[in-house]
C-alpha cells in the first residue's frame, strides 16, 4: 500500500480511479478495526472527507483537463485548418475524433503528428500556446501546452 501510494504521488496524473485500491484496503481495515474496538462514527468522517476530496475534485480536474484539450484541439483545427489525424491530444481527443469513435489510436507514435496537446514538450516540437488552469488534486496552478512541429529540427 505504501509503495502504491508513493508511486501515485510521484506522477503528475491524478485521477480518482487510481485511488480505488487504497480506498478498498482502507475500508477493509476500518471494518476490521471496527469489529475489534468500539469506535464512534465521527472518526469515519476523516477518511470519508479524504475520499470525497479525491473523488470529487479529482473528477473535476479530469473534466477541466479534457475541456482544455478539446478547446486547444478546436482552435488548431479551425484556425490552422489542420486535419484531425495531425493533432495529438491524447486518448480522449484521438479516440473520439470528430465524433467518429476509434477504439484505438496510435497516439504514441509522434511522427504522424504536427501538433501536440500535453504537459511536456517532445523533441522536434516548439511551444505554440499554454493553457493555464487551477488543479485541485493536488492544489496548484498547472499548464497544458499546445506544441507545433518545429520544421527546422524535423528535417
Amino acid at each position: 500500500v505504501v509503495t502504491y501510494l508513493f508511486m501515485m504521488l510521484v506522477t503528475e496524473t491524478y485521477f480518482d480511479r487510481h485511488q480505488i485500491p487504497l480506498f478498498s484496503i482502507s475500508l477493509i481495515l476500518l471494518a476490521y478495526v471496527g469489529r475489534r474496538y468500539s469506535l464512534t462514527y465521527w472518526y469515519a468522517l476523516i477518511p470519508l472527507a479524504c475520499f470525497f476530496y479525491v473523488s470529487v475534485l479529482g473528477t473535476r480536474d479530469y473534466l477541466t483537463l479534457n475541456r482544455i484539450r478539446w478547446q486547444a484541439f478546436d482552435e488548431v483545427k479551425k484556425k490552422a485548418e489542420v486535419q484531425t489525424g495531425k493533432i495529438n491530444g491524447g486518448f480522449e481527443v484521438n479516440c473520439w475524433n470528430d465524433g467518429k469513435y476509434n477504439w484505438w489510436y496510435d497516439y504514441y507514435d509522434l511522427a504522424q503528428f504536427d501538433y501536440l496537446i500535453q504537459f511536456r514538450n517532445e523533441k522536434g516540437f516548439k511551444l505554440l500556446k499554454g493553457y493555464e488552469f487551477r488543479r485541485y488534486f493536488p492544489y496548484k496552478k498547472d499548464t497544458i501546452n499546445l506544441y507545433m512541429r518545429d520544421e527546422q529540427t524535423h528535417k
